[in-house]
């Protein structure tokens, strides 16, 4: 009796060995700090599909927005940390700099920010930390050039900021820099709502700026549409520093994209620290590679701009 015994347990032994144990289903929270949880086709939702898509539709992913709203965010980021994820990720520069206060037992990553250095971070290496990321950082200066060799003869510049955004703080301080080295007079305007858009153009414009540059918020690239016509009866180019604006009526845009980092950046990242246990301080703060040209053709004919050929062919998206 005593030997089948022995026998079975010995057999039971031997399938734990060779059947691996079904492990606890992992759960991801996607966190942005704009109010977006309703709209279609977002980064935090793409971010999912991907994430599904690579390590199992199992995967329990969690959207949360902070609503645009520091307290709203600093709260909901402090639950999800206790809440026993095996991963945050956060979406944008205003959800970096709070994460990085109030995420600290939960592995993290965030993207679609500015220069992370800029926002507190103290190395672009490996920290050693809970928290590494994506970053659509390409230098003001590298843009400036950009349109300079779009528009020869570029001698001053008018840019335009969002007051509410974490880039304002970090870009104008970048662009007085770049626009210094560079040799080109700036006009600073920064608006609240959009509403004030055609008012702080108007005001660019008799300025007499040769161009006018939108800066990194969507209250300002998405809503081109509202100052376009005034733009255009001045012939005043308008230049972006994200793809959208140049969807929306800018002439160009040397930038990241957003949906390529998921694919190339976060969900490896991500794969390494759900399937390999790699803690996210491990790795260092990626990039991608290069950024992409975004060209309006529709408006630099209008406005008599020549794109010579080489530009042209680079373009990743022509309008």
């Amino acid at each position: 009796m005593k030997s089948k015994f022995f026998a079975l347990l010995l057999m039971l032994l031997m399938l734990l060995l060779i059947c691996p144990i079904a492990s606890a289903q992992q759960r991801v929270a996607v966190f942005d700090y704009d109010d977006r949880l309703d709209a279609p086709d977002t980064v935090a939702k793409y971010v999912e599909e991907k994430l599904k898509k690579i390590l199992g539709p199992e995967l329990l992913v969690e959207q949360f927005s902070g609503q645009e709203d520091d307290k709203i965010t600093r709260d909901t980021l402090k639950t999800l940390d206790k809440s026993k994820y095996d991963l945050i990720i956060t979406i944008t520069s205003d959800a970096l700099i709070p994460a990085r206060h109030y995420i600290i037992q939960t592995p993290a990553l965030f993207t679609n920010v500015n220069n992370p250095l800029f926002l507190g971070l103290n190395t672009l290496e490996a920290s050693g930390g809970n928290m590494s990321g994506a970053s659509y950082y390409v230098a003001v200066e590298k843009q400036l050039r950009f349109f300079q060799e779009l528009q020869p003869g570029i001698n001053k510049l008018g840019f335009i900021f969002d007051n509410d955004a974490q880039s304002k703080r970090i870009e104008v301080a970048e662009i007085r820099r770049a626009c210094k080295k560079l040799e080109i007079e700036y006009e600073l305007e920064f608006v609240s709502e959009k509403d004030e858009l055609p008012a702080v153009v108007t005001d660019l414009i008799k300025k007499e700026v040769d161009a006018i540059v939108v800066t990194s918020s969507g209250k300002i690239y998405n809503n081109v549409n509202l100052f376009l016509d005034l733009s255009m009866q001045s012939m005043t180019p308008v230049y972006s520093f994200h793809k959208s604006g140049v969807k929306n009526g800018a002439v160009a845009a040397l930038a990241s994209d957003y949906y390529v980092m998921i694919d190339k950046l976060i969900v490896p990242m991500a794969y390494k620290i759900l399937q390999e246990g790699v803690p996210p301080g491990s790795m260092p703060v990626v990039f991608l590679d290069e950024p992409f040209i975004y060209l309006n053709m529709t408006q630099a004919d209008k406005l008599g701009i020549s794109v010579r050929n080489d530009i042209k062919n680079k373009a990743v998206k022509t309008y």
